[in-house]
């Protein structure tokens, strides 16, 4: 995942943190995106992931946060793509993991590619730090024909903003990494949003009991990302939900909102995992 702060010179543009990246466009954390107008938090959402920083000034609330953000490649280059994310230099590695970034995942269907990481404080001050890595910076260079888009139309990374997330203790045996999307009606986001900052406890019992882990959905407009760990495999776990009656209830509060959820064999729209650093 490299990251400059400049456009390169041929006109495209690779993970680009150009040097107008500022505050404005990073400064949102979990906080601010789930909180009412009354600055309380709703029960049920991502502050079971919160905690009170040790003595870190300017981050007295929030020492975690959540990211996703998505990329968008030439066609004809997701082959080498991901074969330049199976080969990461261990001098780029090692700057992400000093940057503060966590658990970072990439996934790619086709030519769209999203990419999911812990950022330790917050999003604004880890990639920061990554953008200005020697060795990512080296290492981007190699990007320059194949990303086709990275940033935002007002600039800045393509941010979706997580609008849910569970996690439960972790069961044993074998589980994988997975990433699902769907598209809602845009003028039912706010709903949308609102349900799943306050979802149903049975809801949140079935998810834990079908083997969903650290599950976590992020929206930007129409467009919903779901990304987590599936015990003990994505299929296995999407059809223990898909059997239980609370699964089929919560499936009609969304009708008419989820516009499209599965192809025509029936299937999630998946992305497959290309890379991951813990």
């Amino acid at each position: 995942m490299p990251i400059d702060r400049e456009r390169p010179k041929s006109g495209a543009i690779f993970f680009a943190c150009p040097s107008s990246w500022s505050i404005r466009w990073l400064s949102r954390t979990i906080v601010g995106q789930l909180a009412p107008s009354g600055g309380q938090l709703p029960t049920g959402t991502a502050i079971d992931a919160l905690a009170a920083t040790q003595g870190q000034a300017g981050y007295d609330e929030v020492t975690m946060e959540r990211s996703l953000y998505y990329v968008r490649l030439f066609p004809g280059t997701e082959e080498r793509y991901d074969r330049l994310h199976a080969e990461i230099p261990e001098d780029v590695a090692a700057e992400m993991r000093d940057a503060g970034l966590r658990d970072i995942t990439g996934y790619r269907r086709g030519t769209d590619v999203w990419w999911y990481a812990r950022c330790e404080p917050d999003r604004t001050a880890a990639f920061r730090r990554y953008a200005m890595g020697r060795a990512n910076r080296r290492w981007g260079k190699q990007f320059r024909d194949v990303i086709a888009e990275v940033e935002a139309p007002k600039g800045g990374l393509i941010w979706y903003d997580e609008v849910f997330h569970t996690d439960a203790p972790e069961p044993e045996g074998p589980w994988e990494h997975g990433c699902f999307s769907l598209v809602i009606d845009p003028r039912s986001a706010t709903y949308y949003d609102n349900l799943h900052a306050n979802p149903w406890p049975e809801m949140l019992e079935a998810i834990a009991a079908a083997g969903y882990r650290d599950y976590t959905g992020f929206r930007r407009g129409p467009h919903v990302v779901y990304v987590g760990r599936y015990y003990p495999d994505f299929e296995t776990v999407i059809a223990r939900i898909n059997a239980t009656e609370v699964a089929a209830r919560w499936g009609q509060a969304f009708e008419n909102v989820i516009t499209t959820f599965t192809g025509h064999d029936g299937r999630n729209f998946r992305a497959t995992e290309i890379y991951h650093q813990d």
